[in-house]
């Protein structure tokens, strides 16, 4: 397995500094030039989406005592350029992971709890592509886009390396999580570590240092998917 420079992944949840459930202090002299997409200017839902849960619920039962037929997971895999990570799941400190909602790219990117999201499918997981001066881009595994800034929050774009809104660099704590800043705004990942709907917002706001930051931990895990078989006893 190939490992993000300097990441350990884990799939226990550490928590380091404390914050509360305050409204994102949403920097906006961060804005730089970009096209309209007329998305608006923060998370909005996509329309004519349904918020998944019940289904995510009903495949995972449904799996539940199920033979899992023998998959080689190597045999037909793509072949993946060595500046890439093995696929992973990004998780907020509150247990949201990010995912794709509306698969048109320039829609925004959300967070949705593992048992709630198993639907979205690939569109959960993602591959960090690192690069000689510590920066990363982060592409979506279902797409192929890219994790670029816009605005308040986050969408997902076709992959451009000329383009400073889709690099990021991590800030690493303690406690094996990193604080996720956009090279282009200067601002960090963030998203409320409480919430009142099954879906996250993602923000970007200013990088909390020195400060309350609980609400800008990212943790890089194995991909949030039920483990294939590794051996068959037939």
């Amino acid at each position: 397995m190939k490992l993000l420079p300097h990441i350990v992944l884990c799939s226990v949840l550490c928590i380091g500094c404390s914050s509360g459930s305050k409204a994102p202090n949403i920097p906006q002299h961060t804005y730089i030039k970009q096209k309209n997409l007329g998305i608006g200017d923060s998370p909005t839902p996509p329309k004519n989406l349904k918020i998944p849960g019940k289904k995510s619920r009903k495949i995972l039962k449904q799996q539940e005592n199920k033979r899992l037929p023998f998959r080689d997971l190597k045999s037909n895999a793509p072949k993946v350029p060595k500046n890439e990570s093995d696929p992973v799941s990004i998780m907020s400190s509150s247990g949201g992971v990010l995912t794709l909602w509306a698969l048109k790219e320039g829609n925004w990117v959300w967070g949705y709890p593992p048992l709630d999201a198993h639907e979205f499918g690939e569109a959960l997981f993602w591959r960090v592509v690192s690069f000689e001066n510590h920066q990363v881009m982060i592409k979506n595994i279902a797409k192929g886009t890219c994790l670029e800034a816009y605005r308040n929050g986050v969408i997902h774009s076709q992959c451009n390396q000329k383009a400073s809104t889709q690099f990021w660099t991590f800030n690493f704590f303690d406690n094996q999580a990193v604080q996720i800043q956009n090279v282009a705004t200067k601002t960090c990942l963030q998203t409320p570590t409480f919430r009142h709907t099954t879906y996250y917002s993602i923000f970007l706001t200013q990088c909390a240092i020195n400060m309350p930051n609980l609400d800008q931990q990212w943790y890089m895990v194995p991909i949030i998917n039920p483990a294939p078989v590794i051996f068959s006893t037939n």
